[in-house]
């Protein structure tokens, strides 16, 4: 066949999506596939053709009102080989549509159950190679001699798409109904698959999801105890009920990862010794359920595991309504380096957080789940967080033994400028808020307020609190085994007795640290409002808004904004909630907005105190219950400091 398929002729078109995105050129040819007249009548003859070249288009012939459906031999395991050709839906004459169209809901890539749809195997490219506007279904990546890793034989990985050693461009697709044996239930970035996977829908409804894992239900007879005792779980990989990034580090960009499960971790995404990146993506109604207590199921959301080097990022966003049978009903992380967080403010543009509502576990931390730490495992180092956390709100989330975030067994976690609230742990050690069990956690510029447990067992949050050598307890924080801790600055916790009533005479230990109703906008009922009120006095105004570190930077908050940041998600933005009210930094121990010699005097009136001996509580600036050496460090830094 001669190259006579259609020639683009409008001039060169060169977009690039974030981090690169496809590039057009005049050159290249555009290739029709469907019913005659067309160059070919499938997907793989088009590909296996010579004269189709790098940098040419394969076009689909679609229908928007009635899509167009394509199976059979040709449409399933299409294998791009060596090429750099890009795959797209097209009109009913399978000419391309101007862009920003890109003909979703007019292709249908029906596999039928008999594998695969694609395969990027040959170092494609993101900038010639990839696919737009298609709909793919019923793709099975089947491994009969599961289970195997991904290294040993990849074929159970990846339901509707496997890329290995290449990077091709996947836009305004969406991807229902496939199945993998082992992991990434649509789609498989195996070894150096570093795609970038932008708008993207992953999942459509509860009876057309993807799942991953299959073969542990298809391969064994799970009521037999001989068969299921035989299986040997360290050869699982059953990752990624949506998507699996395996030694890869894709760009997976506005997209939304829903209805996806998996039997074993990371209902919507798993990440394992990968550095992905997840941006602005919506990852809701995923589950991570097997039943095998001997298979991990954490991470309903995304599952983090292994990654050790600069580790998964999840960029702004919403995490919700994800389920795990273990931990970390939001998100997972697990042996790993990861960064979570919201970007504060791009002027003109506000600030776009990461939200995680509504998420529930069955073990630890509703919301995000921590543990161990590549740096220095088992051991927690807090000069070396793993997990950090920064522009984020974290509630409404539900687990049975803590409730919004956990940092545990040598994970160390470092918060800032976040809220933590009104989530619940139903049971156990009932840390709704924050909880360090064997790990550590530092938060500065946060709100944890609100959350619950039951109240029947305080007695165990008493215990888990008392762990840090402190005569109360605290529902919303709670520090326990071995070597852990929780610090916190300038932020605002509420704090509970010994028999789970609010206390509002203790503070966290800690600078600048407050315990007072942050008085958020609409907590309770969805969507929520988690900014803080203003009013013209004190009493209707949030004790939050010009209570953060007074050196931190405020020039991005609305005038009036006392010159000093707000605690809280909205601290330091352009959305941040403005009042004239000033406060008193620590050492201001007669609350008259300036540091002196009127407050050194009180510091020296109450030195040595300890407990309810301090004269003046305002002399213990680091809130710890005794008048010492650090309450003169925080004097001196504050010295002649005029509000």
């Amino acid at each position: 066949m001669a190259r006579t398929g259609t020639l683009i002729k409008y001039p060169l078109i060169v977009f690039v999506i974030l981090s690169g995105g496809i590039a057009s050129t005049a050159n290249a040819f555009n290739w029709i596939v469907g019913l005659p007249p067309s160059d070919f009548t499938t997907i793989q003859a088009a590909l296996n053709f010579p004269g189709v070249l790098d940098r040419d288009y394969i076009t689909l012939k679609g229908n928007p009102i009635t899509p167009n459906i394509y199976s059979g031999v040709g449409f399933y395991n299409v294998d791009f080989g060596n090429k750099n050709v890009i795959v797209r839906a097209g009109d009913v004459s399978g000419n391309p549509l101007p862009f920003p169209q890109t003909g979703l809901g007019s292709v249908i890539i029906d596999c039928q159950g008999l594998g695969r749809a694609f395969i990027f195997q040959g170092g494609q490219t993101r900038q010639y190679a990839g696919l737009i506007g298609l709909i793919i279904i019923n793709g099975y990546a089947q491994d009969t001699s599961w289970p195997r890793e991904p290294n040993d034989n990849p074929s159970g990985y990846g339901g509707a798409i496997y890329i290995k050693d290449s990077s091709p461009w996947i836009t305004n697709c969406e991807i229902y109904d496939c199945t993998a044996d082992a992991g990434g239930g649509a789609i498989f970035c195996d070894e150096n698959g570093n795609a970038q996977i932008s708008a993207c829908e992953i999942g459509i409804n509860t009876a057309e999801n993807n799942f991953a894992g299959l073969g542990f239900y298809k391969y064994i007879d799970i009521n037999d105890v001989n068969d299921v005792n035989a299986l040997d779980v360290n050869d699982l990989h059953q990752y990624g009920g949506g998507i699996y990034c395996w030694k890869s580090n894709p760009l997976i960009n506005n997209c939304i990862i829903q209805y996806n499960e998996v039997a074993g971790s990371g209902g919507g995404i798993a990440c394992v010794s990968s550095n992905a990146t997840i941006r602005d993506c919506t990852i809701m109604e995923n589950d991570a359920w097997v039943n095998d207590d001997r298979i991990d199921q954490h991470g309903g959301g995304i599952y983090i595991k292994d990654c050790k080097g600069r580790g998964p990022w999840i960029e702004r966003g919403t995490i919700i309504w994800n389920t795990a049978r273990w931990s970390g009903g939001g998100i997972a992380v697990i042996d790993s380096n990861s960064r979570i967080f919201g970007t504060p403010a791009r002027p003109p543009q506000p600030p776009k957080l990461i939200e995680i509502y509504d998420n529930h576990c069955w073990a630890s931390a509703g919301g995000i789940y921590s543990q161990g730490n590549p740096h220095s495992d088992p051991n927690t180092d807090p000069n070396k967080p793993n997990c950090i956390i920064q522009y984020c709100n974290i509630a409404h989330n539900w687990g049975y033994w803590s409730g919004g975030a956990s940092s545990n067994y040598g994970s160390s976690m470092d918060i800032e400028y976040s809220n933590i609230t009104w989530n619940i742990a139903s049971w156990s050690w009932l840390v709704g808020g924050l909880e360090a069990y064997g790990g550590y956690a530092n938060h500065a510029s946060t709100n944890i307020w609100g959350n619950t447990g039951v109240q029947e067992q305080a007695t165990s949050a008493g215990v888990s609190a008392s762990a840090m050598g402190m005569g109360f307890s605290s529902l919303e924080m709670a520090s326990s085994g071995g070597n852990s801790a929780i610090d916190a600055t300038y932020s605002n916790v509420q704090m509970f007795d010994s028999e789970g009533f609010y206390d509002p005479c203790a503070v966290w230990p800690g600078e600048g640290n407050i315990n007072k109703d942050p008085m958020f906008v609409n907590p309770i009922l969805w969507p929520y409002d988690f900014h803080l009120r203003s009013g013209p006095d004190e009493w209707n105004t949030s004790p939050s808004i010009n209570a953060g570190d007074p050196f931190a930077d405020y020039s991005e908050e609305p005038a009036p904004n006392g010159g000093r940041i707000n605690i809280g998600a909205y601290g330091g933005t352009v959305e941040a909630t403005s009042s004239d009210i000033l406060r008193p930094v620590p050492s201001d121990a007669d609350g008259d907005l300036e540091v002196n010699l009127v407050d050194f005097a009180i510091l020296a009136d109450n030195w040595g105190l300890e407990g309810e001996n301090i004269k003046n509580k305002k002399a213990d600036a680091d809130n710890n219950n005794i008048v010492d050496a650090r309450d003169l460090s925080i004097l001196n830094k504050f010295w002649l400091w005029l509000q």
